[in-house]
């Protein structure tokens, strides 16, 4: 194995995830969101005003950082991947 070739390995799966991540997150941040004013409509707590604009903003934002949790997760694992290949590429 060349010393580029760990380099190569790593960025084409940094490239991948994130561009699946950055799916992930436009279905969250724009498909989820569409129907869910319909959804909720006719939601109210107490004498509050509805809740149909509230409640899909609060399941996008938990969404969204539940993805950006498996992200780093993931990242991280594929961290310590090219760290093994990459020590092993020095011997």
């Amino acid at each position: 194995m060349t010393r580029e070739d760990p380099y190569k390995w790593y960025w084409k799966r940094l490239a991948r995830a994130t561009l699946v991540w950055f799916v992930i997150w436009l279905f969250i941040a724009v498909l989820i969101e569409i129907p869910n004013p319909y959804v909720f409509r006719g939601v109210r707590i107490g004498s509050l005003p509805p809740l149909h604009w509230y409640v899909p903003a609060f399941i996008v934002i938990v969404a969204g950082i539940l993805a950006i949790f498996a992200y780093a997760a993931y990242m991280d694992k594929v961290d310590r991947e090219f760290m093994r290949i990459a020590k092993e590429g020095e011997r």
